[in-house]
């Protein structure tokens, strides 16, 4: 993850913040109970000419208070493998939510989340703490398949106005994310894409997806593969979409995890 410039790690934190407020709801779990998970998982980009390989971190706390509300904490802690580059803490994240009455199979959501964003670089380019009010929705279309949305926009204080390389922070903006949940005897497929539309001194659209497939040795331990693109596929000046590469190799990260519940 290293050498992306400030607004890609902002993109970055974002569309990583967006998979790590996402709730998967199912059956309704006993009032005031805490969980705890932790991913690790090891990385690599497939850009030839600058190749970076980093071990990813990401412990979350859930503290259930009632039946239909909870309390989310998660945070990214990432250590390139280069020893010249120093960790990085893209996002540290605390979200309220609130689950409302569920109709057969759509069980809809709010939530409340802040977040302050690269952590790891205070020094340089000063505290920048996020805002963020959504609705959600998950639809269990089968025992087996979910389909999981949410929207809501943004408000970013910045103690600097400009990222160190000159570019402007973002301030305010929208964000979607989609997703789906495949899970067929052991395995689970899961797909999401997190649409951001941001303003900096003008609209800047975003785009981010992450497919992975993992083997489910058990309710709590499993072992899977992921690809990532982190990447703008809308073009800024014109706003018409370049083509999707999904394995776009200046753009691309594949990596291996190691999922364990608490």
């Amino acid at each position: 993850m290293a050498g992306f410039s400030g607004y890609q790690r902002w993109g970055l934190s974002l569309s990583i913040f967006l998979g790590l407020s996402q709730v998967t709801w199912g059956s309704t779990p006993s009032p005031k109970s805490i969980t705890a998970n932790i991913n690790t998982a090891f990385g690599t980009t497939l850009n030839r000419e600058d190749r970076q390989t980093s071990i990813t971190l990401t412990p979350e706390l859930t503290y259930r208070t009632q039946p239909k509300s909870l309390i989310h904490f998660a945070t990214i802690i990432d250590r390139p493998t280069n020893p010249y580059s120093q960790f990085q803490i893209p996002v540290v994240s605390l979200s309220g939510v609130r689950e409302l009455d569920p109709s057969g199979a759509l069980n809809p959501q709010v939530s409340l989340s802040f977040s302050a964003l690269s952590l790891d670089k205070l020094g340089s380019e000063g505290l920048s703490l996020r805002t963020r009010p959504a609705m959600g929705a998950s639809l269990s279309l089968f025992s087996f398949l979910t389909l999981s949305g949410r929207l809501g926009p943004y408000l970013i204080l910045s103690q600097y106005a400009q990222f160190t390389n000159g570019e402007p922070k973002p301030k305010y903006g929208i964000n979607e994310l989609i997703s789906a949940n495949l899970t067929v005897a052991s395995f689970r497929a899961e797909v999401e894409v997190a649409l951001d539309q941001a303003y900096t001194t003008f609209w800047r659209n975003n785009y981010s997806s992450t497919e992975s497939l993992a083997y489910l040795f058990s309710d709590t331990f499993s072992l899977g593969v992921s690809h990532s693109l982190l990447s703008s596929v809308v073009d800024d000046t014109t706003g018409f979409y370049r083509r999707v590469q999904v394995f776009d190799s200046r753009q691309s990260r594949i990596s291996m995890f190691l999922d364990v519940a608490l």
